[in-house]
């Protein structure tokens, strides 16, 4: 996503992704979540997409609450480093 490093985290679900990316900013690190879904473009061509059909929202919708908790628990991480 950012200066072509790895994220930090992806949850997995099925076709359905979360990639939790760590960013540097003014006031310090600071954390986003992207969900993705991957799918078959041609023969072993796999792509990415940002749209989900009806049955990848509540796969999403989990994913979401468990990158909540790894981000909370990766500032948390963070904060103890600073002090």
């Amino acid at each position: 996503m950012s200066d072509n490093k790895p994220p930090v985290k992806v949850l997995t679900d099925r076709l359905v992704k979360v990639k939790i990316w760590e960013h540097e900013g003014e006031h310090g690190i600071y954390y986003s979540a992207q969900p993705i879904r991957i799918y078959e473009a041609a023969e072993k061509d796999w792509k990415e997409t940002n749209s989900f059909s009806n049955a990848d929202l509540l796969r999403i919708n989990r994913l979401m609450f468990k990158a909540y908790d790894v981000i909370e628990k990766l500032q948390a991480v963070n904060k103890q480093l600073d002090t």
